[in-house]
């Protein structure tokens, strides 16, 4: 522990040095309400809040919502949910209308266009309403959850064991296995139709990554269970007419999840590395001039502790 006399004379140094540039020479700071700092938001299947739920959400400063509407949300609602929300000082960032999910979409039914239409309708009420974002998903066999976990701490919560998934959950969904090929067709005859209608209302979709990780579950292949699944899906965006790439920013654009790129999935849901996907890290020089002001700092540091005499600089 510093004596006291230690510790005032080091506050001028502790102030010169959070006043100096960081070792790179950039501002590390960036306005709370800054239009382009991160947007934390809450998941608010908003027919069942109250608004007591709300008030309490706000009172934890929350500024930003991303909003269930529901399936086949129509335009009032939408409009009086944002009117509600800005009561208690939220902005709609997200929407989701789970119309996207319908089995007849997802696995290329033929009345797959009725609901492709009231997608789109969905994506124009966005627009009208200023809702920058719409949330799409694509895995129509999913299990999100093999059993019901209570903490130590007494709160429970949801757990999935690819064992348990396995060995006393899986089983076919439909009368038939839907390969990789099949899963990707009904998706781009989905994207074909919903991107320009996006790009014309100002709205970009959000694609949520296929969790868990398996590469197939209860006979149905996944596409999005890692980040080589996204890269490859925007590859083969050329097959797709009248894509629009920065229409298509997903979760894991911009950024590669501790697990994504250079590794695959296993059957247990675990990562294992692939070596010939590895790339070595570039060697990046710093300037001379971070440096220099680096060791000034060390300097003055040691200085005013007394553990340097100024003559030895």
């Amino acid at each position: 522990m510093w004596p006291r006399r230690s510790l005032l004379a080091s506050l001028p140094a502790a102030a010169l040095a959070q006043s100096l540039p960081n070792q790179r020479g950039l501002k590390r700071k960036i306005a709370e309400h800054d239009p382009a700092n991160t947007k934390l938001s809450h998941r608010m299947p908003i027919k069942n809040m109250t608004d007591e739920d709300l008030l309490f959400l706000q009172q934890l400063g929350l500024r930003w919502a991303r909003i269930e509407f529901g399936s086949d949300a129509p335009f009032e609602f939408m409009r009086d949910t944002q009117a509600r929300l800005r009561r208690f000082g939220m902005e709609i960032y997200s929407g989701v209308d789970y119309t996207y999910r319908e089995l007849d979409l997802q696995l290329g039914r033929p009345n797959r266009d009725q609901w492709i239409e009231k997608f789109c309708r969905f994506v124009r009420d966005c627009g009208r309403l200023g809702i920058p974002v719409a949330n799409i998903d694509w895995h129509p066999a999913n299990t999100y959850t093999t059993s019901i976990v209570e903490s130590p701490r007494k709160y429970k919560a949801r757990e999935f064991s690819v064992d348990d998934f396995r060995n006393k959950v899986e089983k076919q969904a439909f009368d038939r296995e839907y390969s990789a090929d099949d899963i990707w067709a009904t998706y781009t005859y989905f994207m074909k139709a919903v991107l320009p209608v996006a790009e014309k209302a100002g709205v970009r979709l959000a694609l949520h990554p296929d969790d868990p990780p398996l590469a197939k579950m209860n006979g149905v292949a996944k596409l999005f269970v890692n980040y080589e699944g996204y890269a490859a899906r925007r590859e083969d965006r050329r097959r797709i007419e009248g894509l629009r790439p920065h229409l298509l920013r997903r979760h894991l654009d911009g950024r590669r999840r501790r697990h994504g790129q250079g590794c695959l999935p296993n059957d247990r849901g675990l990562r294992r590395p692939r070596q010939d996907r590895r790339r070595p890290l570039p060697q990046r020089q710093l300037p001379a001039a971070p440096l220099r002001r680096n060791l000034h700092r060390r300097r003055l540091r040691r200085h005013v502790r007394g553990d340097e005499d100024p003559a030895q600089r």
